[in-house]
């Protein structure tokens, strides 16, 4: 009995793809590779991931309390490694803007952030009906102060002296 080529050659295996709740920072995909660069929805645990760790325990429950349920937050991922964390605390018509990073960043991943943040910064601003995005910056943080003026925020005076750290921090706004 003769067997055709279809026949005789073996099937390929399907490759599964993975779905986006199955890729997690330190986990490998299914087809055997590492975390794609990209993002996740933010959790309170991502920011103990950070190098060096931008709060201490206590400030952790601190920052749970008045940011996550307030509005929108991700984290950033870059070669199975979490390089940021940010997003926005909904008050009325404005928010105000926080983020978290790594330091050092690898060149690549400043721009990639560069990039997703000024493009996504309108689009929160419609999607919210918001008049105004606030942010403010350590003054001593002149890497913070240029990326805010590079993202479209204007340097809007210096705020009330911190509850909890005592000092008076750069305020910026984008309109």
């Amino acid at each position: 009995m003769q067997m055709t080529a279809s026949l005789a050659q073996p099937r390929p295996q399907e490759r599964r793809r993975s779905r986006p709740e199955d890729r997690r920072p330190g986990t490998t995909g299914t087809a055997g590779g590492t975390t794609p660069p990209g993002l996740l929805p933010f959790d309170l645990a991502h920011l103990a991931d950070l190098e060096p760790p931008p709060l201490l325990r206590g400030s952790l429950r601190l920052f749970a309390i008045g940011y996550r349920a307030a509005g929108p937050a991700l984290t950033f991922v870059e070669r199975d490694r979490i390089i940021g964390c940010a997003g926005l605390t909904i008050e009325g018509s404005e928010a105000r803007a926080w983020g978290f990073f790594s330091a050092p960043l690898s060149r690549r991943a400043l721009k990639r952030l560069h990039r997703s943040f000024r493009r996504s910064l309108p689009k929160l601003k419609r999607l919210h009906s918001l008049t105004g995005i606030r942010a403010e910056v350590h003054p001593d943080d002149i890497f913070g102060r240029r990326w805010l003026v590079y993202l479209g925020f204007r340097f809007d005076g210096v705020a009330a002296p911190c509850p909890f750290l005592g000092e008076r921090m750069l305020r910026y706004l984008y309109r």
